[in-house]
């Protein structure tokens, strides 16, 4: 698409000769806002109590014509999309089943029972109980546990020369971020890590330290925060699926569950070759890997979760030796867990505090190689059923907060299962409908109506351009309508007047009772919308309590600037 230059223009609501004082410090601080980022238009609405004390529209819906916005204008909301449709529609789902936000997800008795039980066994399979396997000295092959220990064996056997004895983690580090570990010619043991953990995006670092068998960091002066995956592949720490340092040239050799891999550095994991195709045994699959090692004659050997073994070359996991079994005792749980166990503690409450222990987001490319289709058309469950068998648990549920687009998107199966309607007809149907906002809040769509803007992003270069139109399609839970100000105003109200305020947190919003928040960037639109409640103040102390107020821009900028916005609005419709 081409650039648009931006036009400047009047607000699209004519200010009456009768405005206030404050709505003109509103105007002149949403104008400037505007102007800073580079946004063509915005909408802005407050309800106290339900009435509406501000609702205007500044700018414009369409650059190109000059089509000015409107109060009624539609503009992606993105995750905003989480706290004011998806959150409340699964608490009433839930409601309706008579399920509270505390009924378990999978297992007996959970909502979605055993429909992803193989799925979660795979899961289990692929990280437990060994997390890594590689070979060193005298060809003998190391075995690292999630229990915290490694053992001395064999290629067949693992225990076979040492039993199971505990090894260190640096320190802040926890064993569900360790990725990969191999041993180089001079038996330094280098150790991958992602830090998905704190890193709530879609490509966490991976990070380097080097140690001893027993102690994974003794020779790291430092993290190396900076290992860089292939790039322009679009791979990700999430992808990879064995690591391993070849002794008789110290190159790092990284397989990918897209079924390649790359050759380089401890830090440069493409300085060498690029990814390219490597097949694996029969009948095994990527997710399946479970430890890669070369050995000093520069054999490769492949673990596999279903306790088969194979050698032979980086690009041909079994052109020497095919599949033969293997075998370890498992070591005593001691600090271990059953990750299938895992599964079966999350609650919806921890799909709503992003405390599941899921990272950021599906991939429906993925799902589609996995499964078959195209990344338009593949269902959500094809989604987390890949998400299941490829990405780790990043701790037990509720030990580990991590924003997780995913988690929200899980609500797609929940309310199907709760309600036997799909989750898109269930919102218009059964959520918005009843409440008269089935037009006003509606998901992103290829054939924009009258009343949505054109979104916008920058170009690059200073300047701005069109986002295409597009379905949400499996993202619309997570993040995929779109509204004016005033729509989500109308909404929040709505469900203000059917909920307490401590029932609206947990829902999906940030902060706490006193001041309930959410913000959203997706591509062509951003908002921000803050519910003020008992004991919300301004500066000066007056009350805010029962104020609720929403900005909504048509131009993904710089969404966190959009809440200082918001609050300066309150300030000025203190009473």
């Amino acid at each position: 698409m081409s650039s648009t230059t931006l036009q400047s223009g009047p607000p699209a609501d004519p200010l009456s000769i009768s405005e206030s004082a404050s709505e003109k410090r509103i105007r002149a601080r949403v104008e400037a806002e505007m102007k800073s980022q580079g946004i063509p238009g915005m909408t802005v609405a407050a309800k106290r109590n339900g009435k509406t004390v501000f609702s205007k529209a500044y700018g414009h819906a369409d650059v190109a014509s000059g089509k000015a916005m409107t109060t009624d204008t539609r503009a992606r909301i993105g995750s905003v999309s989480k706290a004011t449709v998806t959150g409340p529609s699964g608490y009433q789902a839930l409601a309706k089943a008579r399920l509270s936000i505390d009924a378990k997800i999978y297992g007996a008795g959970g909502v979605l029972a055993g429909d992803f039980a193989d799925d979660i066994a795979i899961h289990a399979r692929r990280w437990q109980p060994a997390i890594d396997m590689d070979i060193g000295a005298e060809d003998r092959v190391y075995t690292w546990y999630r229990n915290g220990t490694y053992t001395i064996g064999a290629s067949t056997d693992l225990n076979r020369h040492e039993p199971a004895q505990p090894f260190k983690l640096p320190p802040g580090f926890a064993i569900e971020d360790l990725v990969a570990v191999s041993i180089n010619a001079s038996g330094n043991v280098y150790s991958w890590w992602d830090n998905a953990r704190v890193d709530s995006t879609d490509s966490p670092k991976l990070r380097l330290s080097i140690g001893k068998v027993s102690d994974l960091g003794s020779e790291s002066k430092g993290f190396e925060d900076t290992v860089s995956l292939p790039a322009g592949s679009g791979l990700t720490v999430f992808n990879i699926v064995g690591m391993a340092i070849a002794k008789s040239s110290g190159r790092v050799y990284t397989w990918f569950d897209n079924g390649t891999v790359s050759v380089g550095t401890a830090t440069d994991l493409d300085a060498h070759e690029a990814p390219k195709p490597y097949q694996l045994p029969p009948g095994i699959a990527s997710y399946h890997v479970r430890g890669m090692a070369i050995s000093q004659d520069d054999n490769v050997y492949g673990w596999y979760s279903n306790a088969k073994a194979s050698c032979g070359s980086s690009t041909h996991l079994a052109s020497r030796i095919p599949l033969y079994d293997y075998e370890y005792i498992a070591p005593s749980p001691g600090a271990s867990h059953d990750l299938g166990t895992w599964f079966n503690d999350i609650t919806a409450r921890h799909l709503y505090d992003h405390r599941a222990g899921f990272t950021r987001s599906g991939d429906a490319e993925g799902a589609a190689a996995m499964f078959g289709g195209n990344a338009t058309t593949v269902k959500y469950r094809e989604i987390h059923r890949h998400f299941l068998r490829t990405r780790k648990l990043l701790g037990a549920p509720g030990s580990v907060s991590s924003y997780s687009n995913h988690g929200f998107g899980v609500w797609t199966l929940m309310i199907e299962k709760l309600s036997k309607k799909a989750f898109r007809d269930y919102v218009r149907e059964e959520f918005l409908g009843p409440l008269g906002l089935a037009e006003e809040i509606v998901p992103n769509s290829a054939q924009p109506a009258g009343r949505d803007s054109v979104d916008y992003t920058g170009d690059g270069k200073g300047g701005i351009k069109i986002v295409p139109p597009a379905n949400a399609g499996t993202g619309l839970a997570a993040g995929g309508f779109r509204a004016s100000a005033l729509g989500l105003t109308r909404l929040t109200s709505a469900l203000r007047d059917a909920y307490t305020p401590s029932q609206m947190n947990e829902m999906g919003w940030g902060g706490s009772d006193k001041k309930l928040s959410h913000n959203g960037l997706l591509g062509g639109g951003m908002a921000h919308m803050t519910i003020f409640g008992p004991g919300s103040t301004d500066g000066a102390g007056n009350s805010l309590d029962g104020l609720h107020v929403a900005v909504v821009a048509n131009c993904d900028r710089d969404v966190s600037a959009l809440s200082k916005l918001v609050d300066a609005i309150a300030d000025e419709l203190t009473p």
